[in-house]
């Protein structure tokens, strides 16, 4: 599955209209890169795709944001999308404050669920039920099959603390982003100097396990390690 942001009308390779704004716009390949169908997701706001995943029952969830939505709660909310295997959307939900808040990142679960990793610049409001700490905090939203939220947490110090990525352990989940915030709210690792990377190990209740802060120097050098996370993974012991 290919899922990106199109602010094109139908034509060429693409099959379906611009809903208005921009749109979420959705392939779905075989093997060989033959396209099996095509959609495209959208309202009168702006929507932007940010990642999509297969689940155990073979259909997707695809996470993205909307801007100033009527269905939303604050400047930028967190858009999820269920699919079935052939495209037929089967749930939409809009979640949120009254802030901003964006998906970095979704993954798969072991249950069929989803967990989703977004950084949120919104305090208790909307359908977000965890007060933030500082200026912008990690917001984890566990999602089951159907995309009903299960839980949330929140974790942040009174600066600015952006998650980037998610990954599954086998304990539960590891949270990874860059922090700004020295120990404050449920922030129990402080910063050396500038960002740091902050990492939190959570289990499947969404309990935490451990947190640790990692620094790797200052000025750009220190920005770069801590901005550029695209994914991360866990790998069993033997691996490591």
């Amino acid at each position: 599955m290919i899922a990106g942001t199109s602010y094109s009308g139908k034509g060429l390779d693409k099959k379906e209209d611009s809903k208005g704004g921009s749109d979420i716009w959705l392939i779905r390949l075989n093997e060989f890169g033959d396209e099996l169908w095509q959609k495209t997701l959208g309202s009168a706001s702006d929507e932007e795709a940010r990642s999509v995943i297969q689940t155990t029952d073979f259909g997707f969830f695809v996470a993205g944001n909307v801007q100033n939505s009527a269905k939303g709660y604050g400047s930028k909310d967190v858009l999820i999308v269920k699919l079935d295997k052939d495209g037929k959307t089967l749930s939409e939900s809009v979640f949120g404050g009254k802030g901003l808040d964006e998906v970095e990142k979704i993954i798969p679960t072991r249950d069929g669920g989803a967990l989703l990793g977004v950084y949120s610049r919104s305090g208790l409001g909307g359908s977000k039920k965890t007060e933030n700490s500082g200026e912008g905090d990690y917001w984890i939203v566990k999602l089951d099959k159907s995309g009903k939220v299960e839980w949330e947490k929140n974790f942040g110090g009174k600066g600015d603390d952006h998650l980037r990525t998610l990954a599954l352990t086998s304990a539960g989940y590891l949270i990874g982003g860059e922090s700004r915030s020295e120990r404050s709210g449920n922030k129990t690792v402080g910063i050396e100097e500038g960002t740091d990377l902050w990492l939190i190990s959570l289990n499947e209740r969404g309990e935490e396990i451990w947190q640790k802060s990692y620094n790797f120097g200052t000025g750009t050098f220190l920005w770069e390690r801590a901005y550029f996370i695209p994914q991360m993974i866990s790998l069993p012991k033997e691996f490591c």
